[in-house]
């Protein structure tokens, strides 16, 4: 209920003569000040409400709607254009004392043109419109209710008048392609509140205040046949020992009984009460029901309770279920001070009271006041009960002002207030330490709600009539506020729980952080984040350092990192120590771990070195790569330099596609595809699988520069020419395909079969020749028998002998 004082109270009993007043600021910037002989009668009207129909609602955002028509008999206001004008709309009461006294009743925006002629009819909404254009906010998510909401009012050019609001969980999911006001109700929803401007143009979170006993009030009944009488509410009266025993109720004032509804036109009042009993949250097929489901406030397909279906439930729940009120409608004397979350108690004509709530209020001045309370019965209720505030899509207003920053909007703000600003009153208290002042917007200090106290020890300010005060500075200079708005600030420190930076027209942010020396270590803007800092080498200094953009870290210095635990591109040098847990990364430069090095996915290296263990999953190697041990478990490519060192174990399968491999003593390999051109040198002791070359692509024109074993139940096969130059042993077999050819210019021992299909030649350039486990004897030559036909006996006996004698040395005839 809005605030007025005493004065104005009594006045209202005998004089419902209220005046319309207005300050206008039109699109152009011009100012126009109406008095009442500028509206007609009856010429101002303004619809209240907490709710979008004929339902309960939970998360409600709802603008006001007003409507004024101006006297322009005389064409006064033709020569205007009030589309996109501001009106600032009063309404005033004379008092007993022949003053005037004033109540605003809003900040209001043309949204409709008007069509000029005897009289101008004029309908305007609050700045609830300006919530409806596409969210674009930069909030980061998952974030508070406090931020997400403080950043759609600013985003909307709306200002913030509700404070720290309940954080029982993150809001998460960010929603794409809806408006602010979608967000906003969404997000209420969840904390439990509707939305709304006040008087003063400010953003509010309101919610219904019944107290503790919503219907705290005796009853009489009615005389019943019952002795004692059986109906009514009883109390206790105490003892006369004790006069403080026994229940006390307050019967109020004579002036305060603006929250009862009588003297009414018409009243229509519900034959039941409603209480929630229950509070339902769905997201598709999944549910989450609190209490019973006789009266249910159905939360439906709202983003932020996915995934916290019973976290929500359970918190509103808890805020919501037992609320009792009963549905009403009535038509009440003018009264301008009632708003659409106030609690009331409406009595009906036959003098019975309810406790019960208004959520829709329709004032016109000089006619009757309309108020409801809009609830579905419970019959029809049923078992839910969907609030279409979930699901309203609205289109965003074209005139809505884009191009100023937070900044220009906070300023225009409060020069609009500065333009339709109230006065103040004065109180002083003179106390043995001074004097302490008091300003308050009305003229007694017990009828004010809003009070400024200052004193020497500070300036504080109040909003609930000096109950509390919740902003202002003292003279240590320690400040208490709701919002800041600067354009520069200077701070020793500052803490808090988030720094947002930039967005929207106030473009990309940017932060830096310097050293001592005031040179920057660190800057962050909208293309990533650069580390700067001095790297001392060769005893020189050189400026190193490395950005981040994009998903990827790029610089000519060294990153050091512990866990990377998404894909990461580092077109920098990564150095880990001691341990490196990744899940996939891919280092276009050096990557150094002088400890564990684990990755989990996919891995592509230019140059690797490890001092101690490497696992990778998958590994691409394309530059030079130096293992201590290496466990390869998955697959991948090498097309650069490998050596593998003592303990280094490849299990999985790996192609060496065009680089080089070499295998120190120790290492092991399971699983090896080689293509051609590749080359592996050094010892290389092939364990599990052995060497498959079997395709035309693996191992064709392979060079084996170093020793080669072969172990025993694994098989060589090529397609293509192998060479070897160092020693070689097969323990199993060894299959040549026609195509084939291996070529040793080393001994050769094979323990197993050595089948060919193409040509075999032995001794080319070896003086020593055995078959069949005989040692080698000196190569045997035996010469031409020409002119065999006139040979003679002898000399063809003793050429034959010199051939059988051949082969005997190389065990071949016995």
């Amino acid at each position: 209920m809005i605030n007025v004082s005493n004065a104005f109270k009594r006045a209202m009993i005998t004089n419902r003569n209220f005046k319309n007043y207005a300050d206008v600021t039109l699109a152009n910037g011009l100012q126009l000040q109406l008095t009442p002989s500028d509206f007609m009668v009856g010429g101002c009207s303004i619809t209240d409400a907490t709710t979008t129909g004929n339902s309960f609602e939970v998360g409600a955002v709802v603008g006001k709607i007003a409507t004024v028509i101006l006297a322009n008999h005389n064409n006064k206001f033709s020569g205007y254009d009030f589309y996109g004008a501001i009106f600032w709309l009063y309404i005033s009461l004379e008092l007993e004392d022949g003053s005037v006294e004033k109540v605003r009743k809003g900040k209001f925006t043309v949204i409709e043109p008007e069509t000029p002629g005897d009289t101008i009819t004029i309908t305007m909404v609050d700045d609830v419109y300006k919530l409806d254009r596409p969210y674009t906010a930069n909030t980061v998510y998952p974030s508070t209710a406090q931020q997400v909401l403080s950043d759609c009012c600013l985003d909307c050019g709306i200002p913030v008048g509700f404070t720290q609001l309940p954080n029982y969980t993150p809001i998460t999911n960010r929603p794409d392609k809806v408006t602010y006001r979608n967000v906003f109700s969404w997000v209420c929803q969840v904390i439990g509140y509707n939305a709304r401007i006040d008087i003063n143009g400010y953003m509010q979170l309101v919610w219904y205040d019944f107290g503790t006993d919503t219907e705290d009030y005796l009853n009489g009944g009615v005389f019943d046949g019952g002795n004692p009488y059986l109906t009514g509410d009883s109390a206790d009266g105490g003892n006369f020992k004790d006069y403080k025993s026994g229940d006390s109720y307050d019967g109020g004032s004579f002036l305060d009984d603006n929250t009862v509804l009588k003297s009414n036109k018409s009243v229509t009042v519900s034959t039941d009460n409603v209480i929630i009993t229950g509070v339902k949250i769905t997201n598709g097929e999944e549910e989450f029901l609190y209490g019973t489901d006789e009266y249910v406030i159905n939360l439906k397909d709202n983003p932020f309770t996915e995934g916290k279906q019973s976290i929500v439930g359970n918190y509103l729940g808890q805020r919501i279920v037992n609320t009792k009120f009963r549905p009403f409608a009535a038509q009440i004397p003018c009264n301008p001070l009632y708003e659409a979350y106030d609690t009331c108690e409406v009595v009906d004509r036959k003098g019975n009271v309810y406790v019960t709530l208004m959520n829709h209020i329709q004032f016109k001045v000089g006619s009757y006041t309309s108020v409801s309370c809009k609830a579905d019965p419970p019959v029809k209720n049923g078992s839910e009960y969907f609030s279409p505030a979930a699901n309203a899509v609205v289109q965003a207003r074209k005139f809505t002002n884009n191009s100023l920053t937070v900044y220009d909007k906070a300023v225009q703000n409060m020069n609009s207030i500065v333009a339709n600003m109230f006065g103040y009153f004065e109180t002083y208290e003179d106390t043995s330490n001074g004097r302490i002042t008091y300003s308050h917007d009305k003229p007694e200090l017990k009828d004010s709600k809003i009070i400024y106290k200052r004193g020497i020890d500070g300036f504080f300010v109040s909003q609930d009539g000096g109950k509390s005060y919740t902003a202002g500075f003292d003279s240590s200079g320690n400040a208490v506020l709701n919002i800041l708005y600067a354009i520069g600030i200077v701070a020793d420190w500052i803490k808090g729980g988030t720094l947002t930076l930039g967005g929207m027209n106030n473009q990309a942010g940017k932060f830096y952080l310097l050293d001592a020396e005031g040179k920057v270590n660190i800057v962050q803007d909208n293309e990533g984040i650069t580390f700067y800092y001095d790297y001392s080498e060769n005893g020189g200094l050189v400026k190193r350092g490395f950005k981040i953009t994009k998903g990827e870290i790029d610089g000519n210095g060294f990153i050091t990192a512990s866990i990377i635990k998404a894909t990461t591109y580092l077109n920098a040098n990564l150095v880990t120590t001691p341990l490196l847990s990744a899940d996939d990364v891919t280092v276009k430069k050096t990557l150094t771990s002088n400890g564990t090095l684990v990755v989990k996915g996919a891995t592509t290296l230019e140059t690797l070195t490890t001092n101690k263990n490497a696992s990778l999953a998958s590994a691409s190697i394309t530059g030079q790569a130096s293992m201590g041990s290496l466990y390869v478990t998955g697959t991948g490519y090498i097309s650069g330099k490998l050596t593998l060192g003592n303990g280094a174990s490849i299990s999985g399968e790996v192609t060496l596609s065009s680089g080089k491999l070499i295998a120190l003593s120790g290492a092991s390999i399971s699983g090896l595809s080689v293509s051609s051109g590749a080359t592996i040198s050094g010892g290389l002791k092939v364990s599990n699988g052995g060497i498959d070359v079997t395709g035309s692509s693996e191992m064709y024109a392979t060079t084996f520069k170093g020793n080669v074993y072969i172990n025993y139940g694994n098989t060589l096969y090529a397609s293509g020419p192998v060479n070897i130059s160092g020693l070689t042993s097969f323990t199993n077999n060894v299959s040549l395909t026609s195509t084939s050819s291996l070529t040793a210019n080393g001994p050769v021992t094979v323990g197993g079969k050595l089948s060919t299909n193409g040509d075999c030649a032995f001794g080319l350039s070896y003086s020593n020749l055995g078959f069949f486990g005989s040692s080698g004897s000196g190569r045997k030559s035996v010469s031409t028998l020409y002119s065999p036909s006139s040979a003679t006996t002898s000399e063809i006996a003793s050429k034959v002998n010199e051939i059988i004698n051949a082969l005997k040395a190389y065990n071949l005839f016995y």
